[in-house]
């Protein structure tokens, strides 16, 4: 007996479906990319690989880009026609946070002996690389949640936690600077350990107008950058 033709709402169904899944897989690309991007962060700050660490940056910028938002939204609509409103008031509502905050302790004073200048911008250099990594791990935290929120289409839920990982993603440059500057401060004139920059050593100034008018920018060619 030959398959009967299924019926209009059932194609329509099937295509929402479609829609859904070619959506959510795309979004889940994203996720993947930001959790490759943290994982090569973490090893590049280790290895204090100035230019890869830029580089990382650069594409956690770039990633939350105009087609993701559209996507984003676009799931959301879909999500909500394809399972309603939420039935878990646990899941519904605004998603609020603090972004990840920068600390750090003060600059070596001057007259400070070598090996105690040594061990203040160690510790400096530390905390600068620990606030890069919390940033961008925030934005694919949050950036899953949106992702997820979206596929059962909870608009007010995934559009907030997307915009926190946004507003995370937006802080990644500038804490990229100061951590560069606390880098090449570091390795200032410890010929063991020499830094090759296409821009001068800077004075440690943890005041982010300093540091961004003391280092070259970084890439403005993403659609997303500001």
């Amino acid at each position: 007996m030959p398959d009967s033709e299924p019926s209009p709402a059932d194609a329509v169904l099937e295509r929402l479906d479609d829609e859904i899944t070619f959506l959510v897989d795309n979004l889940r690309d994203v996720s993947d990319s930001l959790a490759d991007l943290a994982f090569s962060l973490d090893t590049h700050l280790t290895e204090h690989g100035h230019e890869q660490v830029r580089a990382v940056v650069d594409r956690v910028r770039g990633t939350l880009n105009t087609q993701v938002t559209n996507d984003l939204t676009a799931l959301v609509g879909l999500g909500a026609i394809r399972h309603g409103p939420p039935a878990d008031p646990a899941c519904t509502g605004t998603v609020t946070a603090d972004l990840p905050a920068l600390a750090m302790g003060d600059p070596p004073p001057p007259g400070t002996d070598p090996a105690g200048r040594d061990s203040i911008l160690a510790d400096l250099l530390a905390d600068a690389a620990d606030h890069l990594r919390r940033l961008v791990a925030f934005v694919g935290e949050y950036f899953d949640l949106a992702r997820v929120a979206a596929e059962h289409g909870n608009a007010e839920r995934a559009m907030s936690a997307y915009r926190l990982a946004r507003r995370a993603a937006r802080q990644v440059p500038e804490a990229y600077q100061i951590w560069v500057t606390c880098l090449v401060e570091a390795a200032r004139e410890r010929p063991d350990c020499p830094i090759e920059t296409t821009w001068p050593p800077v004075p440690l100034d943890r005041s982010p107008p300093a540091i961004r008018q003391a280092l070259p920018p970084l890439d403005t060619t993403s659609p997303e950058a500001n």
